[in-house]
């Protein structure tokens, strides 16, 4: 007598039954249809929150910022640190390079609310960070801190900073094999550290310095990660500051630009976007620090948002977000940017609109 063939629901139904099976007494294991939804912090930088494809800063995960000196890493770093504390956490900046100018710092970041320090050593950032989580968790067992609030560690530059023992060795036996071991070791730490930056609702933003690769040969890559590869790999995001051009007006340099390439590992979304920050040195009509305005009308002619248009026979630049105008300014791109370091609050509008805009094309 031939056997009578299982319908797909009856399939379904079986595998659904052996699911409840398998998976009886393991503890916090779900089905992916359970799997919360990321959890997103909107940027101050409106091309990043559109290049990386799901409207700003993940949290919970681990992002490499990489590339050749003065290409705006640190900046970018400190700058997803501020944005992240805007919306409620707590933004801890670890600075191994032992080049950080006050003044500089906070006029990128808001000083009293940011969290800085120098550290020496591996073994000092990474029981400083265990000594953070701890804090954090007691915090929120006290009910003294939200349950949905993070850290935003910052760590610039984690490849300058090598475990104490391995420091004592290179003073007494020089350099040898410690760097190998050294890149290791930072591997086995992300790794260590990674599920309890997830479990906490906190994020790691770690600067990689590039350098130029000797062993290149012919068809090998002209520039390498220092100690940093193999992070590369461990990371949802991978962050490529590629070149960065002043900004030039009356002869004096008013600023610079900052140009990047945002690629994925772990994560769903368009991969190789690129995106450019404007900083200001305060020389021109811009206060120092991140120029907002001049980027947000960079991102709004790059969408196609920002264009020229004839009004009662006078040039004029007008900015549309989804049949919406948010404003029309006679002149030109020089003129919008002038009127809206004026009008702070147009600028913060025009800004949420962009975002705004960022998150609907990812969803």
């Amino acid at each position: 007598m031939a056997k009578k063939k299982r319908s797909g629901a009856g399939k379904r139904a079986e595998s659904l039954a052996a699911l409840k099976i398998v998976s009886k007494g393991i503890k916090e294991m779900i089905t992916v249809n359970h799997m919360e939804e990321e959890r997103i912090v909107p940027t101050m930088f409106t091309s990043f929150n559109r290049a990386i494809g799901i409207g700003g800063l993940p949290l919970r995960r681990m992002m490499a910022i990489h590339g050749k000196n003065q290409t705006g890493k640190s900046v970018l770093a400190t700058g997803l640190g501020e944005s992240c504390r805007r919306y409620g956490h707590v933004p801890v900046i670890y600075e191994a390079e032992w080049s950080a100018e006050s003044r500089w710092m906070n006029r990128l970041v808001t000083g009293e609310g940011t969290l800085f320090k120098m550290p020496e050593d591996l073994d000092e950032l990474f029981g400083d960070m265990q000594t953070n989580l701890k804090n954090l968790r007691n915090g929120k067992e006290k009910g003294l801190i939200k349950d949905d609030v993070g850290i935003a560690f910052v760590i610039d530059t984690l490849t300058k900073l090598i475990p104490k023992e391995m420091l004592d060795k290179l003073i007494t036996e020089g350099v040898k094999k410690t760097f190998p071991m050294q890149a290791q070791w930072i591997s086995l730490w992300t790794k260590f550290i990674v599920p309890q930056t997830y479990r906490s609702n906190s994020s790691l933003i770690i600067v990689l310095q590039e350098r130029i690769n000797l062993d290149a040969g012919t068809f090998g890559k002209k520039r390498k990660v220092t100690l940093g590869e193999a992070l590369l790999y461990d990371v949802s995001h991978r962050i490529e500051c590629t070149h960065s051009k002043p900004i030039v007006e009356n002869g004096k340099v008013v600023g610079s630009e900052f140009f990047y390439k945002v690629d994925k590992n772990k994560t769903d979304g368009w991969t190789g976007q690129k995106g450019s920050f404007f900083t200001s040195t305060g020389e021109g009509d811009t206060p120092p620090g991140f120029d907002h305005a001049r980027e947000a009308i960079r991102e709004a002619l790059t969408r196609k948002i920002l264009k020229k248009a004839k009004r009662k026979k006078f040039d004029y630049m007008v900015a549309t977000i989804d049949d919406e105008e948010h404003f029309a300014v006679p002149g030109g791109e020089e003129d919008v940017r002038v009127w809206l370091n004026t009008e702070r609050g147009e600028l913060k509008r025009f800004v949420n609109a962009l975002n705004e805009q960022s998150r609907r094309l990812d969803a």
